[in-house]
């Protein structure tokens, strides 16, 4: 299976690896620009893309330990056992739960 993301730095994988989560980020042609971000959510199965993070390093960016980039990986904590059930991500100054339900984004 492949999975498409160009210039991919990162990767990790769901606890019942169900979902495959990659990470860029690109800077910018311009330096007065900020530096972009891209997470993909891909299903493993299919190599779909499930859900996407895109924006400024800013906007993604964590404190914490395994900083690459102002992203401390992996960037999402898993929960709902092996079913993958729910991520969330813990941001500079937020904290974001999702309920997963990726198959129907």
């Amino acid at each position: 299976m492949r999975y498409a993301h160009p210039q991919d730095n990162l990767t990790d994988f769901s606890p019942g690896e169900k979902y495959l989560v990659t990470y860029s980020s690109h800077e910018p042609s311009n330096p007065r620009d900020e530096n972009r971000v891209v997470i993909n959510i891909f299903d493993v199965r299919t190599g779909k893309i499930m859900r996407d993070f895109k924006g400024s390093a800013d906007d993604i960016a964590t404190r914490g330990a395994g900083v690459v980039t102002g992203v401390s990986w992996p960037i999402f904590r898993w929960g709902g056992g092996k079913g993958d059930k729910y991520f969330a991500r813990l941001g500079s100054s937020i904290y974001k739960k999702q309920e997963k339900h990726l198959h129907r984004l």
